[in-house]
């Protein structure tokens, strides 16, 4: 196990594809530790992680995309480097989506997404999202088998966020596409260059500059439409951009966290010994 910890887990590949049992060395050695020979520190008491996420003074969520392994965008100077992260906000990987972001700037984002996911907005499109994963289900039925992940969680994720942001049909499977394409954040394969064309950021950006634009001038009953006609609790208005930038990580972060929710649901039914049997027998229980 002392070995074992002495491994670098932002580069070494199958600790990073299976890092369980590095996970517990550390927790062997403290709920804060410094893996020897490191310049980290790994945080895994629940208590201390809580503290650490709480205290945005002194713990920037800069890098909260791009990941702990990725460098610093700039040269630090001095022991207090607040300001100097703040004015390079936007060389992170993600810089200004709203999980990178710290203080004001995140209140103020957070704000407008609060009033969003509302249990009435949400229950106006139950009619929809039911239809749609029923017809999903049938095909799945019909054909005997089913890759899980790819051939519905995600898919089905991707068009419920799409049909709630208000982005058109015809737009959907080309995000997809992208998104699945480049690899994730973090990667050791490495990462796709901001600049890239082909990057998920570049293909959504000048389509999201376009939704917003147009909702300036024709609002419709979606996200996007109340985004663009909201405002900050101060009164003022959100400049354009944050909108396509908040409108991009909603898109992208309502797949990734929803479908990996649907594989893991579906892998706890599998798990558990006589649950399925359970459900079937009394669906009621299902919403539990």
């Amino acid at each position: 196990m002392s070995d074992l910890i002495e491994r670098d887990y932002f580069t070494d590949y199958a600790i990073a594809k299976d890092p369980y049992d590095w996970f517990e060395a550390a927790r062997a050695l403290g709920p804060v530790c410094q893996p020897p020979g490191r310049d980290y520190l790994v945080v895994t008491g629940y208590a201390e992680t809580l503290e650490v996420i709480g205290n945005t003074r002194d713990f920037s969520s800069a890098n909260a995309v791009g990941g702990a392994s990725a460098p610093l965008p700039f040269t630090p100077h001095g022991s207090d480097i607040t300001e100097q992260v703040q004015a390079n906000i936007g060389k992170f990987y993600g810089g200004g989506i709203l999980v990178n972001l710290d203080g004001d700037p995140h209140k103020r984002l957070r704000s407008l997404v609060a009033r969003l996911f509302t249990p009435s907005k949400l229950r106006a499109s139950e009619e929809f999202i039911t239809s749609f994963a029923d017809e999903m289900i049938r095909k799945v039925v019909a054909k005997g088998e089913v890759e899980l992940i790819g051939e519905v969680a995600t898919p089905f994720v991707t068009i419920v966020v799409a049909d709630l942001l208000g982005v058109p049909e015809g737009d959907r499977q080309m995000f997809m596409d992208a998104i699945a394409s480049a690899p994730p954040p973090g990667s050791l394969d490495g990462e796709m260059a901001f600049d890239d064309p082909n990057h998920p950021f570049a293909v959504m950006g000048g389509h999201f500059a376009g939704y917003v634009m147009d909702r300036l001038q024709n609002p419709r009953g979606d996200i996007l439409s109340e985004l663009v006609h909201a405002e900050f609790p101060d009164g003022t208005k959100p400049h354009p951009l944050e909108l396509v930038s908040l409108g991009m990580f909603l898109f992208g972060a309502g797949q990734d966290t929803s479908a990996k929710l649907l594989g893991n649901a579906t892998s706890y039914l599998v798990d558990v010994p006589g649950l399925q049997d359970r459900l079937r027998a009394d669906p009621s229980q299902i919403p539990d």
